[in-house]
């Protein structure tokens, strides 16, 4: 099984040197996602207070497998997440013409 290392970039926390053992990329992405619910709920100063981290998932070779970025952002307006929103971020048109049009 291939081993995955989580870092968190929060400028004291040290890098993963041991890893864990896990079947594959989606197994580290939620394993990722349970250890940054833990450190949410165990350290949320570290969000609020320190400006955010971001947890890092690298493979053995030390390629960035994927990231999840926490932030505390204020006075800005977000648009709501869903399939449109994405679509746009993507350069995708969603609507559909009918066939042979």
């Amino acid at each position: 099984m291939p081993r995955y290392f989580f870092n968190v970039w929060d400028g004291t926390s040290p890098p993963d040197i041991e890893g864990e053992e896990l079947a594959d990329d989606r197994a580290a992405r939620l394993e990722a996602v349970r250890m940054a619910g833990d450190m949410l709920r165990d350290e949320p100063s570290k969000l609020i207070q320190e400006g955010g981290w971001i947890l890092e998932v690298t493979d053995e070779r030390g390629a960035c497998r994927f990231a999840l970025d926490f932030r505390a952002v204020e006075g800005i307006t977000l648009a709501p997440v869903g399939a449109e929103s994405y679509a746009v971020a993507a350069g995708v048109n969603l609507t559909r013409s009918p066939v042979g049009i």
